[in-house]
């Protein structure tokens, strides 16, 4: 949504002028009005929506996130908070109550049932991969008439009216295509997941899966980690024991560093081809010291602002979503890595 403090950046003005100037107000000259509301139709403002807000209520969005791993869950935290912060315009504010990590269970519990006390219209929830822990809380928000739009992580379609997260397909199908045109296919591959029971790892799995038979690529196993580094690094220690011919590994969660540590622990840095994803400045070392050699970036800060847009359009507009948003993930490689460390 374009906001008048957008309008207001892009031509170097201030709010009040840019109000002034859609409103016929005095004291703005014709050329700066006609700059202005030339600029505000080509970012695409609707004034029907802000005369809209006008008429009706505070709508307050309860927001739910861990704070940690850092790395990927900072990226969330911005997005969130930069997209409550565009629609203020819109009469549209946030009740957020982070939690310290994504496995925080007691947290998510208690966080859920004080916002059942805030009076929220919404709530966008970004759960931890074992929420069927804290899950009658978060029934009892659904069955109140409280939407809820899931983000990274799903819950069961029932209780939410939508999703945001990685097009995992699809970004399994690239890590295959990757280690095809890049690795060793004649050496076998590993897969190593969170859990294969979460949806958007089990659709990065599927995807890989499905693309490596067709590409020749022949998988050794698909192992869990259950997102620990430390499992990771010790699976990968005793799979370079077991298949001193292992040519490639993907890595669909955040903490391919791990995998890397040991590799170059190893000597191996450069000798087997490795997939990653996300991006963040120790997975940045990795790329240039070559033990990681490519990222798919799913772009969290993109799924966080896409959650508050399927929230207030269907608070604020009445839009039910047409389905479920899945973010395409962006191959990350040394060449192209400055244009993805900068914090949003």
């Amino acid at each position: 949504m374009v906001t008048l403090k957008n309008i207001a950046h892009r031509v170097g003005v201030s709010v009040n002028t840019v109000t002034k100037a859609l409103n016929g107000k005095p004291r703005v000259s014709e050329q700066l009005r006609k700059e202005i509301i030339e600029t505000a139709r080509s970012m695409g403002y609707s004034p029907n929506r802000s005369a809209k807000a006008l008429s009706r209520k505070e709508i307050k969005i309860g927001v739910i996130y861990p704070k940690n791993p850092a790395e990927y869950y900072s990226y969330i935290q911005n997005g969130l908070t930069n997209g409550i912060n565009e629609l203020v315009d819109y009469k549209i504010s946030g009740v957020f109550m982070p939690v310290s990590d994504i496995e925080s269970g007691d947290e998510m519990r208690e966080a859920l049932m004080k916002m059942s006390d805030k009076n929220i219209n919404g709530l966008i929830l970004s759960p931890g991969v074992n929420y069927h822990q804290y899950y009658d809380a978060i029934k009892s928000i659904a069955n109140v008439g409280i939407p809820i739009v899931c983000l990274t992580i799903d819950i069961e379609k029932e209780d939410r009216i939508g999703c945001v997260g990685l097009n995992g397909k699809v970004a399994g199908q690239m890590a295959a295509q990757l280690i095809q045109m890049c690795a060793d296919i004649s050496r076998p591959c590993a897969v190593l997941a969170c859990s294969k029971e979460i949806l958007s790892q089990k659709q990065c799995i599927e995807g890989f899966v499905s693309a490596a038979e067709t590409r020749g690529i022949d998988i050794l196993g698909i192992y869990e980690t259950q997102d620990e580094k430390q499992i990771a690094y010790l699976l990968v220690k005793k799979l370079l024991n077991k298949f001193p011919n292992l040519g490639s590994i993907y890595v669909c969660s955040y903490n391919s560093v791990a995998v890397c540590n040991m590799l170059e622990e190893k000597g191996m840095n450069n000798e087997i081809f490795v997939v990653g994803q996300d991006i963040y400045k120790e997975l940045a070392e990795k790329i240039h010291n070559g033990s990681l050699n490519a990222t798919l970036f799913q772009n969290p800060y993109m799924q966080a602002r896409s959650a508050v847009v399927m929230m207030y359009e269907y608070l604020a507009e009445n839009k039910l979503p047409k389905g479920d948003v899945l973010i395409t993930p962006t191959v990350v490689i040394e060449s192209n890595l400055n244009s993805f460390m900068h914090d949003y």
